[in-house]
């Protein structure tokens, strides 16, 4: 089992040496024991990961007393690991091979209400991420440079139906629920999680945070210049008052 040095335990979890100790005294990890003779104190990889997995909580906005919450008052032993879509995932959580996965509503809300799973957390607690952008309309270039005025019509139409959406709620989660195959109940539940504001189209909002973590989680080599960022974001049809 591979072991790591305090300051290679530190590399391998992007913190500083101050972090891990800072980490131990406040009994988020534990300290290795000192070894016999004049040998230096191995983290384990599991250590490793938790270190990363406290890091990257405390980069979404959580504060260290939830992450102590989360983690069980240190005593749980958490591993964050890939498990491809939202059915595969389900399946994993529901047999016991992972103990919890991500969704999105309407998705297995009807489970929610059966009492087979619950929520134990929502997007929005993580408060750093409440005002970040995180979904866009992705066109070709091409597309875009031959039929621009479509494209603008199709974003005010977008922008028109959402207005429409939350100002007769009760109508457009009848249409949401024949649409996801869901009861109107379950439809009005899931609009609950989208806010008005996290759909709005303009502007770009925290796109230098939106670019350190695609750094970060290696979706980009490097941050994107000015010149690339203008390339990629083409806002072609902005609303009244934004």
């Amino acid at each position: 089992m591979d072991t790591f040095t305090i300051g290679l335990a530190a590399r391998q979890a992007g913190v500083g040496v101050e972090t891990i100790r800072f980490y131990e005294r406040r009994g988020l990890i534990e300290r290795p024991p000192k070894p016999p003779g004049a040998g230096s104190r191995r983290y384990a990889a599991d250590t490793v990961h938790r270190i990363r997995f406290i890091r990257q909580a405390q980069q979404l906005g959580f504060t260290l007393r939830q992450i102590e919450e989360l983690l069980g008052a240190a005593k749980s032993n958490v591993k964050l690991v890939g498990g491809g879509g939202f059915p595969a995932m389900f399946t994993q959580v529901m047999t016991g091979q992972i103990d919890s996965a991500l969704s999105i509503p309407p998705l297995y809300l009807d489970r929610v209400q059966k009492g087979e799973i619950r929520i134990i957390a929502y997007g929005n607690d993580a408060k750093s991420l409440a005002n970040m952008t995180v979904r866009v309309h992705v066109a070709n270039a091409n597309f875009l440079r031959d039929k621009r005025e479509l494209a603008r019509k199709f974003i005010m139409g977008y922008v028109q139906g959402v207005d429409w959406a939350y100002a007769n709620q009760d109508q457009a989660a009848a249409r949401f629920a024949k649409a996801m195959d869901v009861t109107p109940e379950m439809a009005k539940d899931a609009i609950k999680f989208y806010p008005k504001e996290s759909l709005k189209v303009s502007p770009i909002r925290e796109l230098d945070k939106i670019v350190s973590l695609a750094v970060q989680y290696k979706f980009l080599k490097e941050p994107l210049t000015q010149a690339q960022l203008k390339e990629l974001i083409d806002i072609v049809y902005v609303p009244p008052g934004g």
